[in-house]
């Protein structure tokens, strides 16, 4: 029944010539991760702290499971399984390991499911953000690279998760001496799944051609990069609490710089600095450390900085 989905699906684009195409690659490119981090940073620093604390929480426990649940289901790709299947040429160099469940889908419930479930948003926000969350699900499916299932199970997991995360934030309100336990256990779980992942057993299937159907090596990778992130959320929030205290209050004009800089900070990590990281640690360390300083520099360094100049421009007026 999935594969005939996306034979449905499929056949709608053949007799649509297409016309849709250019509009579901571009909301399946928004459930890519810079995209995630871009958003969740710039709601963090210049939006509502705890909004994006709760966000960027969800986030990383959410990436935990889906790498948990990827690497131990192996789960292969719609054309892997079945040749009629195909899908965009635009999105297939991207949609690489394992397919169940959906990262993007995973992503966007995070992203932009998250802030949907909670009170303050208003409920013409909520609609809005949920139907960004159905078109980038469906997005996936109707490129043609995730079943209806892959999309499915990363949407209930990751609700259940972002539910999980907004308890969590609501008892730390009540409880903030206990952050140091919550960033203790964010950071037991990604060491698990790296653990998990450097020694489980994968599939070794090869196709006609001699070639891994999925390379187990960059299956474990992308678990490792997984965990650094978290890693790196949980140590860089713990370090903010204690250390930087920033707040977002300021003007309209102060949080347009913030995100500014923020992102520029947050690109040359996510480009220069990572394939330097790579370089010199290359292997699945490598992608690990990358990732942690990806979420170290948002949760951390940049709210350090902003504080310091922020500090130094009202000292000097």
């Amino acid at each position: 029944m999935d594969i005939e989905f996306l034979l449905f699906l499929q056949g709608l684009r053949d007799s649509t010539a297409g016309v849709l195409d250019d509009m579901f690659i571009q909301f399946s490119t928004f459930g890519e991760p810079l995209y995630a981090l871009i958003l969740m940073g710039i709601l963090y620093w210049c939006v509502s702290k705890s909004l994006g604390v709760f966000v960027l929480m969800g986030w990383d426990i959410n990436r935990l499971a889906n790498g948990f649940l990827k690497i131990t289901f192996c789960t292969y790709r719609p054309w892997i399984r079945d040749p009629r299947v195909a899908p965009l040429e635009a999105v297939i160099a991207k949609a690489t390991g394992y397919s169940f469940p959906s990262g993007h889908t995973t992503n966007a419930v995070s992203v932009f499911g998250g802030p949907a479930l909670r009170r303050e948003s208003s409920r013409a926000l909520r609609i809005g953000l949920w139907a960004i969350v159905f078109l980038i699900g469906l997005s996936r499916n109707w490129v043609g690279v995730h079943t209806p299932q892959d999309v499915l199970v990363a949407l209930g997991v990751g609700i259940a998760l972002m539910l999980l995360a907004n308890r969590v934030c609501t008892w730390l309100e009540e409880h903030p001496d206990k952050d140091a336990a919550v960033a203790a256990a964010i950071a037991l779980a990604s060491i698990a799944l790296i653990v998990y992942a450097a020694t489980k057993a994968y599939p070794m299937d090869y196709d006609e051609a001699g070639n891994l159907v999925v390379d187990p090596q960059k299956m474990a990778n992308d678990s490792f990069k997984n965990a650094g992130w978290a890693l790196g959320f949980a140590l860089g929030w713990l370090a903010e609490r204690r250390l930087v205290r920033f707040e977002v209050a300021g003007t309209i004009q102060q949080r347009c710089c913030r995100a500014i800089w923020g992102c520029l900070a947050l690109l040359a990590v996510y480009f220069p600095v990572t394939e330097l990281v790579k370089a010199v640690v290359p292997g699945g360390v490598g992608s690990s450390v990358a990732c942690f300083l990806q979420l170290f520099t948002i949760v951390f360094l940049v709210p350090l900085g902003i504080s310091r100049l922020e500090n130094r421009g009202e000292s000097n007026q």
